[in-house]
């Protein structure tokens, strides 16, 4: 799942957009991992709030390997 949001973010930056957003609000995939409530995992992504922010994070972090503007901007 975290490579199909990179793949959207290239596609997003070859299309010519500008910047993107990863919506992580209620009722979305990825908020589904943030809340305690929702994920009841047993594996590296559920339990305490450090397991469970990882999914976000690891996202984030291959959307950024897309986006080489972002990379230049941060050196």
């Amino acid at each position: 799942m975290q490579q199909a949001f990179a793949n959207a973010a290239r596609r997003a930056y070859k299309a010519g957009f500008q910047m993107i957003e990863l919506h992580s609000a209620h009722g979305y995939l990825l908020n589904e991992f943030l809340s305690p409530l929702t994920n009841q995992r047993h594996d590296e992504y559920g339990g305490d709030r450090s397991k469970r922010v990882r999914m976000l994070f690891e996202t984030i972090d291959k959307v950024k390997e897309e986006w080489p503007d972002y990379l230049r901007q941060t050196g």
